[in-house]
């Protein structure tokens, strides 16, 4: 008996200290150093005349390097080929028939930083033509920046928007990031020529873009 009790307690204090040691970094900030294991996921809403493009993000993980220096990672991001490569997404949309971009506006969710961070320098950094796309617009209101590319493909415009939820002041060695973000894309009509577009085509869109559901909207 007293062997269970003495088990059943060891137990209670092993699941208190790896409860109690894994505060939520978005409800403080601070000396926060996390595994990066949340998951990045969207969502969107096509609405008359916009679409809306709901992001929420994992926690960035701080990652020691053997030079002293840090590497950024989120789960489900890409990092740019910037001076400090940090984490992003792309989202791949097939517009509305018959439609085009006219603006971008994002608004930003949840904010949260990690200090003492010293992120190793790229040794080269992005050209113009890996950094962004033609026909690109883009909200840079904030520290954070969402924007929108769009490339066409038989005739079909699919959006590329692309969202840079974290940023870094060196001088401060902080790194800052946000739990969410929503983008609004405004849509205005243009004329799309669907004269190359097929079954083979619909088919080879539907593998490139995010949302293939609505592809098959063009025929």
């Amino acid at each position: 008996m007293k062997r269970r009790i003495l088990l059943y307690v060891v137990w209670l204090v092993c699941v208190i200290l790896m409860t109690g040691c894994k505060p939520n970094p978005l409800a403080q900030s601070g000396n926060n150093r996390n595994d990066g294991t949340m998951l990045t996921t969207f969502e969107y809403e096509k609405r008359d005349g916009e679409i809306a493009v709901v992001c929420h993000f994992g926690i960035p993980s701080i990652i020691p390097n053997d030079d002293g220096t840090d590497s950024i990672m989120m789960t489900g991001l890409s990092n740019t080929y910037e001076t400090f490569g940090l984490p992003f997404l792309t989202v791949k949309l097939a517009l509305p028939k018959d439609s085009a971009i006219e603006a971008v506006t994002a608004s930003w969710g949840e904010e949260a930083a990690i200090n003492d961070v010293v992120l190793r320098e790229n040794e080269y950094e992005a050209t113009e033509d890996s950094a962004s796309k033609d026909n690109s617009l883009a909200d840079t209101k904030n520290q954070w920046m969402a924007s929108a590319s769009v490339q066409e493909f038989y005739g079909v415009r699919v959006a590329y928007v692309t969202v840079f939820p974290v940023s870094y002041q060196p001088e401060q060695k902080l790194v800052s990031y946000c739990g969410n973000a929503k983008v609004l894309l405004s849509l205005k009509e243009s004329k799309w020529n669907l004269s190359r577009f097929d079954s083979d085509a619909e088919q080879e869109i539907k593998e490139i873009v995010d949302n293939p559901g609505d592809v098959g909207d063009y025929i």
